[in-house]
C-alpha cells in the first residue's frame, strides 16, 4: 500500500478496500483477512475523478466578485 494515490479499489470476494488500483492488482490476497483476491473492483465515482475543484469554491469565487453597496 503505497500511500501516494487515491484509494479507489475494492476486493472481491471478501470487499475490503482502501488501496489504489495499482497496488491492489500486485496483490494475491487481501492485506486485511488474507482470503484469495478473484478481482479488484473500481469503486471511484465518475465524477470525483474528473472534477478538481469543490462545487462550494465555485460558489464562492462568483459571488466574491460582487460589491456591496456601502451607505
Amino acid at each position: 500500500m503505497c500511500f501516494d494515490r487515491v484509494a479507489t479499489s475494492v476486493l472481491e470476494p471478501c470487499g475490503h478496500g482502501g488501496l489504489c488500483e495499482r497496488c491492489a492488482l500486485q496483490l494475491e490476497s487481501c492485506p486485511m483477512c488474507r482470503a484469495a483476491i478473484v478481482r479488484v473492483v473500481s469503486a471511484a465515482a465518475p465524477e470525483e475523478e474528473e472534477e478538481d475543484v469543490p462545487k462550494d469554491h465555485e460558489e464562492e469565487e462568483h459571488s466574491s466578485g460582487e460589491q456591496e453597496k456601502v451607505e
